[in-house]
Formats: structure tokens, C-alpha cells, sequence
């Protein structure tokens, strides 16, 4: 791992009865008055975000001149941006990066602090960060490597990241597999249609629907309850964990792959069809380490 040049660690927010992870930052606006916001952490998210309105407040010395572009969502649909870097500090250290401001629908918020936006995967990983549910932090990630037998729960993130920018877990269900998004911006479990449909995950179908809202818009959702099994790395092989948990099932599947995504033996890669959301890992105390890149949970002390 390379020498971390920022050393963090900072109580993350919860900002409504979920456990999406939100942290707080100061910036300066265009009148040079420190302000301060609210960014949604989200690991499924490549790009950081602006919201639309925060232009007033910045003003145009932020913009990248010419820079305005298309952000891929992971429904497969683009949504319009225009690039610029904006600086911000968290927990003590100074940052300026490349965000897109897009009008993404974010939860209201009452009080002084606005929700401004949303830093993504791509920060994580940059600044070897940890999303850590264990005690609701984010910090920088340990030098010092985890040892699979100190925990009870432990997948790499190493294919995800590679070959996707996402974290990825494997879900299992009567021998059959699919893969399934670590989303801390999500507050629901998600799984694709086909995967009932196509390879016969069984679940048993609410009689409630719902509506979902990302930067693609509003989506109608079935409710379901699916028994479903995670994969663990274990001192001697692999150990399967068994959970049961409510999912909303979309049509379509949960992230649509770009022409030519394909692994270094030229195979196309499978579809994401599931979403493993932030309550339920808030609920397991699951760890995110963007700088080593893995998964896991500690055994109790």
C-alpha cells in the first residue's frame, strides 16, 4: 500500500432511520464564508456528485472550462454533468477533487446542514479509506494486514474492483450464484427480475410494491422475502453463511455492462443482479477497506 498522506477518522451521520452513511465537510463559498454540507459515502457510486443548487453557492470559479460530460449510472442509463473541482475539508485534512453536478434527488434535511452531494468509489479509493460499520466511522485504512481467522466474515473486493469500480459479494441460493453490489449509498436490497426469472432464485412475493428514486428516476419495485447464503474465506477453505432478508426485485437487471467489458481472457463479464444494502451491513458490522480491498467482519471480542 502506499504511504497515506491524509490520516482520518470521522463519526459518520445517519440522516434518516437508515444507515446510509453521510460525513460532514466545510467548504469556503464564492463569498469566501465558511460553510459546512452533508456527503452521502456511496461505494456503488464511480463519480462524486454535486447537487445542482450548490452552483450557487460556489459560483463559476470552480468550473472546468469545457468540461461537461455524461455520467454512467448503474442502471445502465446516462445523466448529464458538468465537471468541476471543488475543495472541501473533512476530518482535518484538505481536499480538491472532480465532481459532476447533477440535480441527483438526495433526502431533505432540516437544520443548518444541507446535503451537498455524494463522494464515490472512486474516492475511496484514492485516499485508502474505510467504511466502517462497526462503529459508524470512516477512517484511513491500517497498514497492517487482517487476518482471516480474526474474523467472522471475508471476501476480497479485488475482482469488483478490477473489473467493474464496484464493490462486489457473491450471493448463493440452491447452487446457483450471482453477484451482488456492497452499496452504502443503497437503503434497500435489491435483485433483478431475471434472477428469478433466468436462474431460479426462489423468494416469496409480498403483496406490497414500492417506488425507488436514483439519478436514472423512479422505478416500481416488487417486495419480496429472499433466504439467500454469503461467502466466506475461512483458514481451510470457504464456509457459507446463511441469512433471510427483505429485497425489492426490479425489472431489469442491477447494473448494465458496457460493450467490451470482458476479463483477461477475453470472457464477457456477468451482470450485476443483486444489491446488498447499507442496513443490512450496518446490521452484520461489516468493514469496507478500500486500501487493501476487502470485506469483512470481526469475531466478537
Amino acid at each position: 500500500m502506499k504511504n497515506k498522506e491524509k490520516d482520518i477518522r470521522v463519526k459518520m451521520f445517519r440522516v434518516t432511520g437508515d444507515y446510509a452513511p453521510f460525513v460532514k465537510v466545510s467548504y469556503k463559498d464564492k463569498n469566501a464564508e465558511e460553510r459546512s454540507g452533508l456527503f452521502l459515502i456511496d461505494s456503488c457510486s464511480s463519480n462524486n456528485i454535486l447537487i445542482g443548487e450548490m452552483m450557487d453557492s460556489i459560483g463559476d470559479n470552480c468550473k472546468k472550462e469545457g468540461e461537461n460530460g455524461r455520467v454512467y449510472t448503474i442502471s445502465g442509463e446516462y445523466v448529464s454533468v458538468e465537471y468541476v473541482t471543488f475543495s472541501f475539508a473533512l476530518g482535518g485534512d484538505l481536499f480538491s477533487e472532480e465532481f459532476g453536478i447533477n440535480d441527483v434527488i438526495l433526502p431533505e434535511m432540516t437544520g443548518d446542514l444541507q446535503i451537498i452531494g455524494i463522494l464515490g468509489e472512486q474516492f475511496l479509493v484514492k485516499h485508502h479509506l474505510v467504511i466502517d460499520y462497526s462503529d459508524f466511522t470512516i477512517h484511513t485504512s491500517e497498514e497492517s494486514k487482517i487476518d482471516i481467522a480474526d474474523c467472522d466474515f471475508f471476501t476480497p473486493m479485488e475482482m469488483g474492483l478490477k473489473y467493474y469500480d464496484l464493490p462486489l459479494v457473491h450471493i448463493y441460493q440452491n447452487g446457483k450464484e450471482i453477484l451482488a453490489l456492497a452499496d452504502t449509498g443503497a437503503t434497500n436490497n435489491m435483485l433483478a427480475s431475471q434472477t428469478i426469472i433466468d436462474n431460479g432464485f426462489e423468494c416469496q412475493f409480498l403483496k406490497s410494491t414500492d417506488i425507488i428514486t436514483g439519478l436514472a428516476g423512479e422505478v416500481e419495485v416488487k417486495e419480496a422475502i429472499v433466504n439467500f447464503n454469503l461467502l466466506t474465506l475461512k483458514e481451510n477453505g470457504v464456509e457459507i453463511l446463511s441469512h433471510f432478508d427483505l429485497f425489492k426485485v426490479t425489472p431489469g437487471y442491477i447494473y448494465m455492462l458496457k460493450e467490451g467489458m470482458c476479463d483477461e481472457e477475453g470472457e464477457l463479464l456477468p451482470p450485476i443482479e443483486g444489491i446488498i444494502c447499507s442496513p443490512f451491513m450496518a446490521k452484520e458490522g461489516w468493514i469496507l477497506d478500500f486500501g487493501v480491498g476487502i470485506i469483512y467482519k470481526l469475531k466478537a471480542a
